[in-house]
This record gives structure tokens, C-alpha cells and sequence, in this order.
């Protein structure tokens, strides 16, 4: 069970600093799963899994962001189905 999830952290700042380096990062990671902590890469995985077991084993649930490492605007804008409900990672 996660019990150490820290509400304060600001994953707005983490996504504006994927966005402003957004092209260089898919030129370096295109296609992996990037764990983000305070603006910086911290690791790249080929899954979201192994991204959140990272990120909850060295930083607790909630202190990092996961950022799918793709071009385009599909990287970091989710359309969620009035008809399916799911977690967009």
C-alpha cells in the first residue's frame, strides 16, 4: 500500500518544462516513459510500471511526474470517453 503521497508537489511546473524541451527530449528519449522531479530527467523506462515503481521507491507517491516522451500536442493532453472511465498515464 502507498502511504507516503505528498499532495504540494507541483507536476505543473514538471509539464511546463517537458513542454519548453519537449524536442530535444524525443530526440534523446522518443517513446519512453520519463520520470520527472523539480524540472529535471531523472530516469527513462520503456513503461509506465517500471516509471512509478521508480519514482514511488526513490521519491514517495505524488513527489515526481511521469511524462510519456512523444511529439505533439498527444504527449501531455488526455480526452477521457464520457462512455470509459481510466487513468491516462
Amino acid at each position: 500500500m502507498i502511504t507516503d503521497v505528498k499532495m504540494d508537489y507541483n507536476h505543473d511546473d514538471d509539464l511546463e518544462f517537458f513542454k519548453a524541451n519537449q524536442d530535444d527530449l524525443v530526440k534523446k528519449y522518443n517513446g519512453k516513459q520519463l520520470v520527472i522531479r523539480e524540472c529535471d530527467v531523472i530516469a527513462a523506462f520503456d513503461s509506465v510500471g517500471e516509471a512509478f515503481d521508480y519514482g514511488c521507491k526513490n521519491y514517495g507517491a505524488g513527489n515526481f511526474s511521469i511524462q510519456h516522451c512523444i511529439a505533439g500536442e498527444g504527449a501531455y493532453t488526455c480526452k477521457i470517453s464520457t462512455v470509459y472511465s481510466f487513468l491516462c498515464l
